[in-house]
């Protein structure tokens, strides 16, 4: 079996900006914007909003269309492929999880004899959001995105779709089955499994909510195509890169391309695998208490704080442990406050002045600033020693 990671989305040049993870962690996946499709964003459904509706929030009308500015409006239509979700869009009986590629990119799959069986994982640009007064907005302590997988499709069946009448009924409202793409070079159509041949009883396709073992980009890079791959994968060929793009920190992947194929090798499926599974199920999962430690690491407050922004952080770091879950040591939770500090206020804790983040300002005199000295000498060390104590569940002092 092969593994296909398939770059799909909103991008800088098309869409123009990331694809929302939601606050529940919902990745949820632009398509990109399509004049010649029948669908609209309006169309598409999340919950009780639109796709339309949760764009306009996050963006107003900004869109971009191929490196050009346009406009989001109700009409504005768009390219659902892959659709994996069967509640986004009203649906004949019969429909599964469908994906199509054409031309180029569609040569680039045959020449990797890409066939049944292989699996089809999804990755886009993503970043984190906010409700902020009722309204869904980016978070801007997460100012870059990563490229997460969001999404995957195994394949049952793939058909040469350059006749409409080699479609069953329920294919027809998609873009790779429209007439405009019908006639053109290697229209070819990917239908899922009902269920994965190699993991039973999950369905053949669907999309994630994030987790961290489904970021691509490696943890505090500003770059999104700087991936922490497993190591095992240096000896693999991986279609459109060559070794040098191993380097000692990162594998930097192509900013091009569409579709990157795996060799077939056992740590690959291995990989898949965890991609596929849960959080909770894996072996670092987050424990069934570690809601309650983390409420009583981050409860109660500081009495006092340095300045106005701090509380704004305080809250910031909460949330990440609760969607991302405590480390196992003292040591690991240090480091990860550490690299957190950086990354939310793009400063070391080592540095001697207050810091500004615009993010975190919400009126007064010091609004938005971050006291770095309390930081180092005094929250990070109060926050440690509560780690100890609950971890050793001995109660802590307050500070």
């Amino acid at each position: 079996m092969k593994v296909i990671l398939s770059r799909k989305g909103f991008d800088s040049g098309t869409g123009g900006y990331p694809s929302p993870i939601l606050p529940d962690g919902t990745l949820l996946s632009l398509p990109i914007p399509d004049a010649t499709s029948d669908i609209k964003y309006s169309d598409l459904k999340y919950k009780e909003n639109s796709y339309y509706e949760l764009m306009k929030s996050l963006k107003g009308s900004y869109l971009k269309d191929n490196g050009k500015k346009s406009s989001l409006s109700k009409n504005t239509s768009c390219h659902l492929d892959p659709d994996l979700v069967i509640s986004v869009f009203a649906r004949e009986k019969g429909w599964r999880g469908i994906f199509g590629q054409i031309d180029r990119a569609q040569s680039h799959l045959e020449n990797q004899e890409v066939k049944e069986g292989d699996l089809f994982l999804f990755f886009g640009w993503f970043r984190r959001t906010i409700v902020l007064d009722g309204k869904l907005k980016f978070d801007p302590s997460d100012k870059f995105g990563r490229h997460i997988i969001y999404g995957y499709l195994q394949v049952d069946e793939v058909i040469q779709a350059d006749d409409q009448r080699k479609l069953k009924s329920w294919m027809e409202y998609h873009p790779h089955a429209l007439e405009s793409r019908l006639c053109r070079n290697k229209n070819t159509l990917y239908i899922a499994k009902e269920e994965l041949s190699f993991m039973k009883g999950l369905p053949g396709y669907g999309t994630f909510k994030y987790e961290k073992h489904r970021a691509l980009t490696k943890e505090g890079e500003q770059n999104r195509s700087y991936w922490d791959l497993p190591l095992e994968f240096r000896k693999l060929e991986i279609s459109c890169h060559k070794k040098s793009d191993w380097t000692d920190e990162y594998f930097k992947s192509n900013a091009r391309g569409q579709e990157f194929v795996f060799q077939e090798d056992d740590a690959v499926l291995k990989w898949a695998r965890k991609v596929l599974t849960d959080e909770n199920t894996l072996t670092r999962e987050i424990e069934e208490n570690d809601k309650q430690v983390i409420e009583n690491i981050f409860n109660p407050t500081p009495k006092q704080w340095g300045l106005r922004g701090d509380p704004y952080l305080w809250e910031s770091l909460r949330n990440h442990f609760e969607q991302e879950g405590l480390p196992k040591e003292i040591d690991e939770f240090e480091i990860e406050l550490i690299k957190l500090f950086k990354s939310k206020t793009s400063k070391s804790i080592f540095d001697k002045e207050s810091v500004f983040v615009e993010g975190y300002a919400h009126g007064g005199m010091s609004s938005g600033h971050i006291s770095i000295d309390k930081w180092r000498e005094d929250f990070i060390p109060f926050l440690m020693e509560r780690f100890i104590n609950q971890k050793t569940r001995t109660g802590g002092e307050k500070l």
